[in-house]
């Protein structure tokens, strides 16, 4: 008899937990599943994928559907932030690659203007210790040396 009274009150217990279970517990629909499929999926596909969560939508409550947009809603706010993010550090990256370009291009630049005037200069010591009369020539290369390191700077 204790047995069968046993049995009898673990079965009415599982009756009541897996009723009240149901009650409280929100039926699954699967909806984040179908909006990551959606927002995952290619453009050709995302339109078939949206009308089939549309018809799903009508064919729910009011209650259950208005959960479900509301999801659907956060879900897409959140991935569009995280587009967002993504687009911002590649354009970080973008720039940070241009800027270490264009220093590379303005250092060979003063390289390049710092060759020509110690060239420059160079020919024109040559010059003056090769006896070349101060007033004609020396005097022109230094002021065109002038001139050039006027320009770079």
């Amino acid at each position: 008899m204790n047995a069968k009274k046993i049995l009898l009150s673990l079965a009415v217990m599982g009756t009541l937990t897996l009723g009240f279970a149901d009650a409280t517990t929100p039926v699954p629909t699967g909806i984040d599943a179908e909006i990551t499929a959606i927002q995952t999926a290619k453009p050709e596909d995302r339109v078939s994928l949206m009308n089939q969560f549309k018809i799903q939508l009508s064919n729910m409550n009011a209650e259950d559907r208005s959960a479900a947009i509301a999801q659907m809603q956060g879900q897409m706010q959140n991935h569009q932030v995280g587009d967002i993010h993504e687009q911002a550090h590649e354009m970080g990256e973008m720039q940070s690659n241009m800027n270490e370009g264009m220093n590379r291009m303005q250092n060979m630049n003063q390289q390049q203007a710092g060759n020509h005037i110690g060239q420059a200069m160079q020919e024109a010591g040559a010059q003056m210790h090769n006896g070349t009369p101060a007033g004609g020539g020396s005097t022109y290369n230094m002021q065109t040396i002038e001139q050039n390191y006027q320009q770079i700077r």
